[in-house]
């Protein structure tokens, strides 16, 4: 099962048109036998708009990077950890969520970088952690 973020990872942020390609890319995942939920902090008229275009099930209001929208994702499913994998862009809350809630995940890089006050601040940090952390051999 492939777990969703939004902002950044299918869309810009707070943007209800999705990223070239992506609606293509789960139809042949879900050919190839994957399920996917799409699982966001957003509120739930976001989120339901935005997951309809990919006719996915969603979760909103997630509370990334507790567990808890995670494993509401894995429920609905009926996955194991072992069987989930979270797609996402943000430090702070998919990948440090996904580790949270035991599950593998793909951290993408970033499309866009944040224009509001606070998100431009955790990206700063989120590049740092990045350059210092995740950076490749």
């Amino acid at each position: 099962m492939l777990l969703l973020d939004i902002d950044n990872t299918l869309a810009l942020q707070d943007d209800n048109t999705p990223f070239e390609g992506t609606i293509a890319w789960v139809k042949k995942m879900q050919e190839a036998g994957y399920s996917l939920v799409v699982v966001s902090n957003n509120g739930q008229d976001r989120v339901s708009r935005f997951a309809a275009q990919y006719s996915l099930p969603f979760v909103a209001k997630a509370r990334k990077p507790l567990a808890s929208g995670f494993n509401r994702a894995r429920k609905m499913l009926g996955a194991g950890k072992k069987d989930c994998l979270v797609i996402g862009d943000q430090i702070f809350t998919d990948y440090l969520g996904a580790r949270i809630a035991g599950l593998d995940i793909v951290l993408l890089e970033p499309i866009e970088t944040e224009k509001k006050g606070f998100l431009r601040f955790k990206r700063k940090i989120d590049r740092w952690i990045r350059k210092v952390f995740f950076q490749e051999e």
